[in-house]
């Protein structure tokens, strides 16, 4: 017997998108060169879930470096997203004896992936005329990135 798997629909907004703090470290060589690099990232996401707001916040810190050693500093970028679940009941799976919070997969991966792409556009806005301006954060598979796999 096949089961139909139930379609999971999610009613959110985004509340709020702001950069937290920012750091670009001028770099002459990298001005006078007009250097392209691959660059290297160190990338930390945190999540939160508040049952009493109703929303799931993503801090992003992202460090970023010159080199793949990790030798040249450029700077870094910290943002918050937060977005209101208004459909939170039918989404989070709420363990209060645990004060264990859950997010479905496919919602965490969507929010996740929303919340970098706003951090990756805020970086190219905020970065503009210093040693950071051709940097573009990577994009990321985020069901890789909440797995681990």
């Amino acid at each position: 017997m096949n089961k139909k798997s139930e379609e999971l629909k999610i009613t959110f907004r985004i509340d709020i998108c702001k950069i937290l703090s920012f750091s670009a470290i001028y770099n002459e060589e990298l001005e006078k060169k007009n250097y392209i690099s691959d660059y290297t990232f160190e990338i930390s996401i945190n999540q939160e879930i508040d049952k009493s707001k109703k929303t799931v916040s993503y801090k992003s810190d992202v460090k970023i470096y010159l080199d793949p050693k990790k030798e040249i500093f450029l700077g870094y970028i910290s943002t918050l997203n937060v977005f209101t679940i208004l459909n939170f009941e039918d989404i989070v799976k709420v363990n209060d004896k645990d004060r264990n919070f859950g997010l479905p997969l496919p919602v965490a991966s969507t929010l996740l992936s929303l919340s970098f792409s706003n951090t990756r556009g805020m970086l190219v806005a905020k970065s503009e005329g210093t040693s950071m301006q051709k940097v573009i954060l990577p994009i990321l598979n985020p069901v890789k990135f909440l797995t681990g796999v």
